[in-house]
């Protein structure tokens, strides 16, 4: 049982673009996740549109699994998968998760915003789940829909939600949640989290998501010192 005010530390990393001086750096990045660890923290989630593309990625990956948590999670997009990570979620004993949108490539590609990602997704997954890396995914409520007459459909979007679920239980994915919020903390339903974001606002709070229909909010505010240390403190 964890001691800590925070069942996941939730690091969303910066691309591959992405400057050291916009934002943390990896070495910063690795001391959080041996304070998380040593705070009691077990669990541990590596999110961001570019995430899998991270230069940091896959050092991180060996320093959660050198920290010795029970859980290792990078949750991003799958498109991109490389067999260099697939090399190195599966030495870490990772997982991914896969944020996914409809059954309908359509429908998948317009909310992404990308023609031809549901077809990249669906590689990605076979690739992944043949090399043997566990994967979930997270289906965004809010973010199905369907027409009727230029309204939603609620009857229509719940049919929606269940044929979603059993398209990914039939491409092999056993684990399928559906989420009310997006973000880094998506999926993860009646917890607490440290959200640590790349450009330095939000690292200076704490957040917590009490469960999936929760609003991120405040709930202390701590100091980040030059060497990018964090003041853990317990959640009220």
């Amino acid at each position: 049982m964890s001691n800590s005010a925070f069942d996941w530390l939730c690091l969303e990393l910066p691309g591959p673009q992405t400057s050291v001086e916009a934002g943390l750096a990896r070495a910063d990045y690795a001391r959080l996740i041996r304070e998380a660890q040593a705070a009691g923290c077990r669990q541990v989630r590596f999110s961001g549109d570019h995430a899998l593309i991270s230069p940091m990625l896959l050092r991180l990956l060996n320093v959660a699994s050198l920290s010795d948590f029970e859980n290792i999670e990078v949750f991003a997009p799958i498109s991109a998968v490389s067999n260099s990570l697939l090399d190195g979620l599966k030495l870490c004993g990772a997982q991914l998760a896969l944020p996914f949108f409809s059954h309908l490539p359509a429908i998948h590609d317009d909310l992404v915003g990308c023609e031809g990602d549901w077809g990249d997704t669906l590689r990605g997954l076979e690739r992944s789940l043949v090399e043997g890396v566990p994967v979930r995914a997270v289906i965004y409520r809010q973010l199905q829909y369907w027409k009727n007459d230029g309204q939603n459909d609620r009857q229509s979007d719940a049919q929606s939600l269940v044929r979603t679920c059993s398209f990914l239980h039939n491409q092999g994915v056993d684990s399928v949640c559906v989420s009310d919020t997006d973000g880094a903390c998506a999926g993860l339903k009646g917890v607490a989290a440290l959200v640590v974001q790349p450009h330095g606002l939000v690292r200076r709070r704490l957040l917590v998501a009490e469960d999936a229909r929760a609003v991120m909010r405040p709930v202390a505010v701590h100091s980040m010192a030059p060497d990018c240390s964090v003041h853990w403190v317990k959640a009220s």
